[in-house]
């Protein structure tokens, strides 16, 4: 059985993509990051490099993202990533500020982060009538280790 690291590497030249990286996100205790609706061919990606996360959309809510794992959205929907349920330490005032690179650092702490983001986009040269891409779910989430089921 081939994973989904291997299905993607198979379709990236169907899709015909290109990444952006946008933001590197360092948070702690409560946080939220809110992200609004892309536009037509741009898909939004997190990468957890550290930690824990969740993920909501209009009709999905709490997605658990931990180390190693990716989240695509591939239809570029409105989405939030957020701390775990039942984080309930106080947060620190969330600032954003641009890096030499091009990127953004976001983060409400000071210190080490609970959790570690990359965050950015894919722009798909050739979004109207693929076909590939019409076929795939609002989320995709990419395990870097099978979640253990729950007890």
């Amino acid at each position: 059985m081939s994973s989904g690291a291997d299905v993607f590497a198979g379709l990236a030249p169907l899709l015909r993509v290109r990444p952006e990286l946008q933001q590197l996100c360092n948070f702690g205790a409560q946080w939220t990051s809110p992200h609004d609706l892309e536009e037509d061919g741009w898909a939004p990606f997190h990468i957890v490099t550290y930690g824990e996360c969740q993920l909501d959309t209009h009709d999905r809510q709490g997605i658990v993202l931990r180390t190693g794992d990716v989240a695509l959205l591939p239809h570029g929907d409105r989405h939030t990533v957020r701390a775990r349920d039942g984080i309930t330490a106080a947060a620190g005032q969330l600032v954003a500020r641009p890096l030499d690179n091009g990127l953004t650092l976001k983060s409400n702490v000071s210190g080490a982060a609970d959790t570690q983001l990359i965050c950015g986009r894919l722009r798909f040269e050739q979004a109207q009538g693929n076909m590939v891409l019409a076929a795939l779910p609002p989320i995709v989430v990419v395990e870097d280790a099978p979640k253990s089921p729950a007890s």
